[in-house]
């Protein structure tokens, strides 16, 4: 007997996250790689080139079916969120050790809690509430204000996470009106165009290294959200959300194989306090559902 077969849904939806945030994390320290030797918006334009042209298969014939959507302007406005989180995040990767930017990227979840009271008049509890707050602090904790470390180089990540949040927040609007390949195909589209603009003025030729890495950029990218999407398929979120943490290992992992980064007491204790409020802020949302 196929052992994957064999194996539960949610053990499935399980394997597939973690294999996503392996996937994601090695994206991360490809474009942290490439934006040393080339331009950054370069780097990005071919993230977001091969993520729709990686797409466009799993549409098959019903492409064109898919780029109807019922909320074409949230659409839009999702695409361009994730577009400046991109763009804030690579460019981030030149100012902030690796394992420190993905670790200030995990106050995202804390802050779609935070917004979905205002944004979709969700109840926020007070315990979720509690849990918020914890999170702001760790995320304090990091980047510490009042010290030299916050400069730049902490609020252009934090600007990421905050735009990442108001990216999942909208996805959670519009899959109730679209399909999910439609939303996929909407995905990269704004930073697409955006970037196919400005690409060719600051484009530089890649040598055969930087051809193998940028393929591989893409490659990785397109199947981390395959990975993704495998995952929420498979089982319910609340099954797979918190295996989305082990990004933070990879993370770590990579920055010190790759460029002898250790992320300091500080950023560990921060990180530690953000997983584990965004763990309680889920463990809350459950039991709110009645799941258990």
């Amino acid at each position: 007997m196929n052992p994957i077969s064999g194996m539960s849904q949610r053990r499935r939806g399980i394997l597939w996250m973690l294999l996503s945030c392996l996937l994601f994390a090695h994206v991360n320290a490809l474009a942290k790689h490439l934006t040393l030797d080339y331009p950054t918006l370069q780097v990005l334009w071919v993230r977001f080139a091969f993520q729709a042209l990686m797409s466009a298969p799993l549409m098959g014939r019903g492409l064109f079916l898919f780029m109807r959507s019922e909320v074409l302007g949230l659409q839009l406005l999702r695409s361009f969120y994730l577009t400046v989180c991109t763009v804030l995040f690579f460019f981030g990767l030149q100012l902030v050790p690796f394992a420190d930017i993905t670790a200030i990227l995990f106050l995202a979840p804390i802050l779609v809690t935070a917004l979905s009271a205002p944004m979709l008049g969700e109840t926020v509890g007070g315990r979720r509430w509690a849990g918020v707050v914890a999170g702001f602090a760790g995320a304090l904790i990091i980047v510490r204000p009042g010290t030299d470390i916050f400069q730049l180089s902490t609020v252009v990540p934090l600007g990421a996470a905050a735009f990442l949040a108001l990216f999942q927040i909208s996805s959670r609007v519009v899959s109730r009106s679209d399909h999910a390949m439609t939303t996929l195909t909407y995905t990269p589209l704004v930073g697409l165009v955006v970037t196919s603009i400005v690409a060719p003025f600051v484009w530089q030729t890649p040598d055969a290294e930087g051809w193998f890495f940028m393929v591989l950029l893409g490659i990785f990218g397109s199947g981390g959200q395959y990975a993704l999407i495998k995952a929420f398929e498979a089982t319910e979120a609340s099954a797979v959300a918190p295996f989305f943490y082990s990004l933070l290992i990879w993370a770590t992992l990579l920055g010190f194989v790759v460029w002898d980064e250790l992320p300091d007491w500080w950023t560990a204790l921060g990180a530690a306090v953000m997983i584990a409020s965004g763990l309680y802020i889920l463990h809350r949302e459950q039991v709110r559902r009645g799941d258990r």
